[in-house]
């Protein structure tokens, strides 16, 4: 072989060789930037993931407390109901009082009307009463 040939081989070679270490180190970086990249979206991801389960972890808590609220807005309006129920039946009873006190009222009113009956026929006798105990003006006497 010949030392030109073989020289410009070696520079072919070494060329090629170089653009091949090129190449490689693009391809290194890329690889790089893509594992950063990588490394990026994962961190991301995690991030939100932890977001999400704060979130899960508020929503989880106000669902507690508006359970808590509507349970408590139950049992005020179950107690609600019992004094309404309460003063239904009270209310009944009162108007059941006030039929009664209307009927001894009417009855008072009619014992009234037949003792002011009686006083005018006691007052309509006394005075009969009272003329017939006159003396007569006949000459009788």
């Amino acid at each position: 072989m010949n030392l030109p040939n073989l020289s410009s081989i070696v520079k072919v070679k070494l060329q090629a060789s170089r653009e091949e270490e090129v190449r490689l180190q693009e391809n290194l970086e890329d690889a790089r930037q893509q594992l950063r990249e990588s490394k990026q979206l994962r961190e991301q991801k995690e991030l939100k993931s932890f977001e999400m389960v704060e979130d899960i972890a508020d929503l989880e808590k106000k669902l507690q407390q508006t359970e808590a609220k509507l349970r408590e807005k139950e049992q005020i309006e179950e107690k609600l109901y019992m004094e309404l129920a309460g003063a239904r039946q009270t209310a009944m009873t009162i108007e059941r009082q006030m039929d009664e006190d209307s009927l001894e009222r009417a009855q008072y009113r009619h014992l009234e009307a037949k003792l002011e009956e009686q006083q005018q026929i006691v007052e309509g006798l006394q005075k009969l009463a009272a003329r017939l105990r006159l003396p007569r003006h006949t000459g009788d006497r």
